[in-house]
């Protein structure tokens, strides 16, 4: 994946350009169900958080600021809105299955990239345990 091609596909979204917001959902759209996934496990609700991530990223394009990688940007919306079910689900049972060790893939390998991703990680598992769910590796 070209990351310069997403950021110029992203800042055509931001002047709300269909087309190139169409060309940005076909290019992540599996990425972000994978990913997804893997943390809700639920197969009906990941669908339903692909559209929530990318409806909020045709709203929110104006807003990226280039400091990250347009994936790691999307894929930051897609873990907020998976953060979100989870405490929405949390209501209905406590025990929630989360890999805690999910690796995001990124088209950059920097350190910068590496420590970030780690850092999401460490964040996320720390907001699961402050709900009081507990997390479990299946």
């Amino acid at each position: 994946m070209d990351c310069d091609s997403d950021q110029a596909l992203l800042a055509a979204v931001a002047r709300t350009d269909s087309m190139a917001f169409d060309e940005l959902y076909r290019r992540y759209e599996r990425r972000v169900h994978g990913y997804l996934r893997s943390i809700i496990r639920d197969e009906a609700m990941t669908e339903d958080l692909v559209i929530d991530t990318m409806t909020e990223v045709w709203r929110a394009a104006g807003r990226f600021q280039s400091r990250s990688q347009v994936s790691t940007w999307i894929l930051g919306i897609a873990r907020h809105k998976a953060i979100d079910a989870i405490r929405k689900r949390a209501g209905d049972t406590r025990t929630v299955a989360i890999d805690v060790s999910l690796q995001v893939p990124d088209c950059s390998k920097g350190p910068d990239d590496i420590a970030a991703s780690e850092e999401g990680r460490r964040l996320m598992q720390q907001a699961i345990e402050q709900l009081g769910i507990p997390a479990t590796d299946t």
